[in-house]
């Protein structure tokens, strides 16, 4: 499993939009990640990764899902930026 840990309030990749909790995950090799999550209404999760260079832009998509019911785990790619070791 890529992913150990996801601990809520720790992440620093500006302000989830609304609806989403900032959270950070813990890979096995202790790189924290950055990402927004957002509790499923309907059962189903997607998880969204963002593209090369366009850092959290995917916000309006995730949102959409969101509000559609689904739960939403947008995640920053390691080499982005917005993670830490």
């Amino acid at each position: 499993m890529a992913f150990a840990s996801l601990t809520p309030n720790l992440a620093s990749a500006g302000p989830p939009p609304v609806g989403f909790e900032a959270v950070r995950l813990v890979t096995d090799d202790a790189v924290a990640v950055a990402a927004w999550f957002a509790l499923a209404a309907n059962g189903a999760v997607i998880v969204m990764l963002h593209g090369a260079g366009r850092g959290r832009s995917l916000a309006a998509h995730a949102g959409m899902l969101a509000r559609h019911g689904f739960g939403v785990l947008a995640v920053s790619a390691r080499k982005c930026a917005q993670f830490r070791r």
